[in-house]
């Protein structure tokens, strides 16, 4: 069927198949991006919810909601229902570089290690002061808030 997340946006996009059980058939994909780079680094799931982490070098736009990049790579958050329907996305980061890694998902709470090339003051309660070469981030983030 049609895809209501659209097409290659360009470069690399991220993308998300449901398969059924043993029967290996597709019941759902999904794709999503932008003209630049756009990479998934982890999968989880939350009830009947799937949710993608990932990267981010531009502004993605999703049919529930939409956010801007701050600068350079960006870390991102996009949920799924479980009938592949589009749920909210949340894109955020520093005017730097904040590259997520390979995060997991625990009892509703996103644990993501990554690394950063700026501050990151006024994005957490706590303010966060870069110290040069690519500091090490760990984050965490409540998929109810998604």
């Amino acid at each position: 069927g049609a895809n209501p997340l659209g097409s290659y946006a360009g470069r690399m996009d991220i993308g998300v198949v449901r398969i059924s059980g043993l029967s290996g058939t597709q019941q759902w994909a999904r794709i999503f991006g932008t003209a630049a780079d756009d990479r998934p680094t982890a999968i989880g799931l939350d009830g009947s919810n799937v949710h993608v982490l990932g990267a981010t070098l531009g502004t993605i736009t999703i049919p529930t909601s939409s956010s801007s990049t701050n600068g350079g790579v960006d870390e991102l958050i996009a949920r799924f229902a479980s009938d592949g329907t589009p749920g909210t996305y949340r894109q955020f980061g520093t005017f730097g570089d904040d590259v997520p890694g390979r995060g997991v998902l625990d009892g509703g709470k996103w644990y993501v290690p990554g690394t950063t090339t700026a501050d990151w003051v006024g994005l957490s309660q706590d303010a966060c002061t870069y110290h040069g070469e690519g500091d090490v981030l760990l984050s965490k983030f409540c998929v109810q808030g998604l």
